[in-house]
């Protein structure tokens, strides 16, 4: 705690004042209600027209369809309603990590509290990176505000004495006291906070292509049914049998893959935790999916490659001598309202008493440098410190001045972060109007080093990025030759460096060819940091932002995918999708390779979802179409979707494995699918034909569903190959056995059924002759061959296509 000038409330008034409803206490909800994820699992369109298909037929007495049927409602709620609430929980204790906090004076003393604590009338301090967290009034000091949260815009706001300050907005540079306007549910942070800390529903982009798939397969359901409904009519010269119409649209239904939904819940939730577990909490929900696309990581050296520590590596005078430069960097660091590690690590090592100063220009990212007027006591003047090639052009010319340049070069080249220290004998402006103006004719006082101390794992991380097929640029605001010396330290080819001063001078063309051709850049100001992502965004890629301060808000919102640590400021923290915990940056390799298998599990857990409803629905649509009897019943869907879908999904979720993530997965998806379901399609529906004309009803659906599990199980190797390359081309992973080896096993378990007579009568399958397998069996190999031959057609086109594109 420290004192301060101004008394602000007492503890006791500030107790009054709560006690009269002028307290913050307004309760932020960090999720939905456990009865609100209960409602919106259970209570779906699909699964409330599955119940209803499932009283309809407990009512015919039919409750082995009854309860197959609703068996799928009791899997998909169950898995949703516990995935959605350990979500929950998680939420809830993380979101304490990143809350942001306050500074109150109360009784003259500053202390931190809870945002919550605070009272109507309270007078709250804000530094550089501090998020306002109430809305008010300033009262002392200058500040720049960054309302970008609240409006979208990323301009820097000054705000002095009795300028209203809004919640939600932080403080860019400066120093500031204001009182507290409006609080409780008046204030904006509320409103803020809840949306911020709300359970997050909005769909990611593959959420997105599963959404529009199902509305398609629900469309094509409803048209299947309308020849599904004229071959009733036409077989029972009427009104079907309520029985045969209750038992069809139970099967009809269920072919909407609502597991799919479900399937991705449980996999975002698993993803969550295991990020967690390697220390990187996701703040939104669509991080996952953007962390499997990421494919160039933009970070500044500060907080990643080296640690938050600073300290002095060497000091030099110049107009002065040795005592003096520290006694008057002392007084400087001690007097400036300067929240940067730069300075902690001066103040630490030359402690001094703060002076009153008569003007000051904080530190900003924007300008480089600041400056303070001592217009009493010892050594009355203008001092300012800040990046050496911004305040070289105001020195006075001399002996000192050239030494500076050699020196410079000398530091810089070893990775060292130098500034310069330069002054007046006399007190000159500082603004010009309000903005600030640099004093010209300063005499040079002395030149600083601060060495940064490298991560020990720093060059195995980076590597790490590189196996995972993610590459990197360094955009730093230190030195074009700092940032490059510690880019080699770390094993990091920096070839041609360029500087912030000669990129500002491009116009977006050129811009953007020098972000995609240089990997090291320095001296970059946030607004031209911001630029530079989003000139790489402009040539295809796609870009995760790693910061830590106030000046790397821009170029996080400017990115896909925005990473902060957790030591970073509380503005950046706010606007991250990702906060690294502990400030682990070697935990982002992990979580980019996490992300990919995620996707990766996701993308084959879709194959079979939409192989097995689209074949369903053709074949169905077949069969409607020439008139014959509906071609399975609710018991011989179940069996089907848990031995070609269920269990399998399942499986490959939990094996999947990192592999680059393309775009246009649902565009690839349909393309891969498309063609196994159409030929399951015209095999099976000539198949059933053939089996209805010479045999029972039962034999011939026994025979349909048959044909389709074989198809539904010989598909999995296809897919993920046990050796080679995937016939299909959708297999990123590389080869993998135990698919192959769970789709023999769910064969066995098929056999079984028929082994087993409860199951084989319960699940409504007849037996069929060694020859009816065989022929069964043939077909599938029929179709497998088809399949493969026309992935391989489509794979030679494309290859073709790209060689003749290549000639010309």
């Amino acid at each position: 705690m420290e004192t301060t000038t101004l008394p602000g409330l007492s503890e006791i008034e500030a107790a009054a004042r709560r006690a009269s409803g002028e307290g913050n206490d307004v309760r932020i909800e960090s999720g939905r209600s456990y009865g609100r994820i209960l409602r919106e699992n259970a209570f779906t369109a699909v699964n409330l027209l599955l119940i209803a298909i499932s009283l309809g037929l407990v009512a015919l007495g039919l409750l082995g369809d009854a309860a197959v049927t609703a068996v799928l409602v009791i899997v998909n709620v169950v898995i949703g309603v516990f995935q959605e609430t350990r979500a929950k929980r998680s939420l809830d204790r993380l979101a304490l990590l990143t809350k942001p906090t306050a500074q109150v004076i109360r009784d003259g003393v500053e202390r931190t509290i809870d945002p919550s604590e605070a009272v109507l009338g309270d007078l709250l301090m804000v530094r550089r990176g501090d998020q306002l967290v109430l809305d008010g009034t300033v009262v002392d000091g200058r500040m720049e505000v960054d309302e970008s949260l609240l409006t979208g815009e990323a301009d820097r706001i000054p705000k002095g004495i009795g300028d209203e300050v809004l919640s939600g907005s932080f403080c860019v540079t400066g120093f500031a006291t204001f009182e507290a306007t409006r609080v409780g549910a008046e204030s904006f942070v509320n409103q803020l906070t809840a949306g911020a800390r709300a359970f997050r529903s909005e769909r990611t982009p593959l959420q997105q292509d599963v959404v529009r798939v199902m509305r398609v397969i629900a469309v094509l359901m409803a048209v299947t049914a309308i020849p599904v409904v004229i071959a009733f009519l036409r077989q029972y010269g009427g009104i079907p049998p309520a029985t045969e119409a209750v038992r069809t649209a139970a099967v009809l239904v269920a072919l909407v893959p609502q597991g799919l939904i479900v399937m991705m819940t449980v996999t975002y939730a698993l993803g969550a935790v295991r990020l967690a577990d390697n220390s990187a909490l996701i703040q939104r929900a669509n991080a996952i999916e953007r962390m499997s696309r990421v494919d160039l990581l933009c970070l500044d050296k500060t907080g990643t490659l080296t640690t938050p520590l600073i300290e002095i590596a060497e000091i030099r005078a110049l107009a002065v001598d040795d005592l003096a430069l520290k006694e008057m960097l002392g007084a400087f660091v001690a007097s400036a309202t300067l929240a940067t590690r730069s300075a902690d690590a001066i103040r630490a090592a030359f402690p001094a008493t703060a002076r009153p100063i008569s003007d000051e220009v904080p530190f900003s990212s924007e300008l480089r440098w600041s400056a303070v007027c001592f217009s009493e006591g010892a050594r009355v003047g203008t001092y300012v410190m800040g990046a050496p090639e911004v305040i070289r052009p105001k020195l006075v010319p001399g002996p000192s001045t050239n030494l500076i340049a050699g020196q410079l070069t000398e530091w810089a080249e070893q990775g060292l972060r130098v500034m310069l220290f330069a002054g007046r004998a006399e007190v000159v402006p500082l603004h010009d109007g309000e903005d600030p103006c640099l004093p010209e004719s300063m005499q040079p006082l002395g030149i600083v080093a601060l060495r940064e101390q490298l991560r020990p794992d720093a060059r195995e991380t980076l590597a790490k990025f590189g196996r995972a097929g993610v590459d990197l640029k360094l955009i730093s605001g230190d030195n074009p030759s700092t940032v490059a010396a510690l880019a080699r330290q770390v094993g990091l080819d920096a070839g041609h460096v360029m500087s912030g001063l000669e990129l500002e001078s491009m116009d977006d063309e050129a811009l953007a060819e020098a972000a995609s051709n240089v990997r090291v850049f320095g001296r970059v100001p946030p607004s031209l940091k911001a630029r530079l992502v989003e000139a790489l965004r402009g040539r295809g890629f796609y870009i995760a932002m790693v910061g830590d301060g106030v000046n790397d808000v821009l170029s996080l919102k400017q990115a896909h995918l925005g990473i902060s640590m957790q030591s970073g400021s509380q503005a950046t923290r706010a606007v991250a999708d990702m906060v690294l915990l502990n400030d682990s940056f070697e935990a982002l390799p992990e979580a980019v390779l996490e992300g990919q298998r995620i996707i990766t599990g996701m993308q084959d857990s879709l194959h079979l979802f939409l192989a097995r409803a689209f074949s369903m629905a053709f074949a169905i649509f077949g069969v409607a179409l020439l008139g014959l009897a509906f071609p399975v019943t609710p018991k011989h869907n179940t069996v089907l979707a848990l031995l070609t879908v269920g269990v399998p999904t399942l499986a490959l979720a939990v094996w999947a494995r990192p592999g680059p993530v393309g775009r246009n997965s649902l565009r690839r998806t349909l393309r891969t699918i498309l063609p196994p379901a159409l030929a399951v399609a015209l095999i099976a529906v000539p198949l059933y034909t053939w089996y209805a004309g010479r045999a029972d009803p039962g034999i011939a659906r026994t025979a349909f569903t048959t044909f389709s599990i074989f198809c539904g199980l010989a598909l999995i190797p296809l897919l993920e190959p046990p050796v080679g390359e995937s016939f299909s081309g959708a297999d990123r992973d590389g080869p993998d056995w135990r698919p192959t080896m769970l789709a023999l096993a769910m064969l066995l378990a098929y056999g079984l059924i028929f082994v087993v007579a409860p199951a084989r009568e319960f699940f409504e399958l007849i037996p069929l002759a060694i020859s009816d397998v065989v022929l069964i069996g043939s077909l599938a190999g029929l179709w497998a061959l088809l399949v493969v031959l026309f992935w391989r057609v489509r794979m030679y086109d494309r290859a073709t296509l790209g060689w003749r594109r290549a000639r010309s």
